[in-house]
């Protein structure tokens, strides 16, 4: 028993299964995929935390070749970025929005996942607070 619940405990963290999506854009979108200093591929990068690549000089030279690497639901939301991107139905500000709120949801998740870390700090400060305040704490001077 000992040994099946390693095991398992071992298999809830493992890394979860990762996913390889090749799609084709056409070669004169690989500019507005990328980037200005790669800007725009890092957002969707920050975005979708999928890892992506251009390989810009394909098989066929009309085509480029974009790779995403990630969990399915990571890949899903960056070829879902990339493919906004080119038929134009997704902008980099929105692109920049998306990734912006993404990273301030990832932050709060990692924060509530974080045993006392601030629940501690909160009633630490209520405690203080409630001394500091002057509220009708028992003193002993009635």
């Amino acid at each position: 028993p000992a040994a099946a619940a390693a095991a398992a405990a071992a298999a809830a963290t493992a890394a979860p299964p990762r996913t390889q999506v090749n799609i084709e854009i056409p070669q004169s979108t690989v500019g507005l995929v990328i980037g200005k200093q790669a800007s725009t591929i890092n957002l969707i990068k920050n975005y979708s935390k999928a890892n992506l690549f251009v390989e810009q000089h394909s098989p066929t030279e009309d085509q480029a070749r974009v790779t995403i690497l990630g969990s399915q639901a990571e890949v899903d939301k960056c070829k879902r970025a990339v493919e906004g991107l080119v038929d134009g139905s997704m902008n980099t500000q929105m692109l920049s929005q998306l990734a912006s709120l993404a990273a301030l949801s990832n932050s709060a998740a990692s924060a509530s996942t974080m045993p006392g870390a601030l629940g501690a700090t909160a009633a630490g400060a209520a405690t203080a607070g409630a001394g500091a305040t002057g509220s009708p704490l028992s003193t002993g001077l009635s």
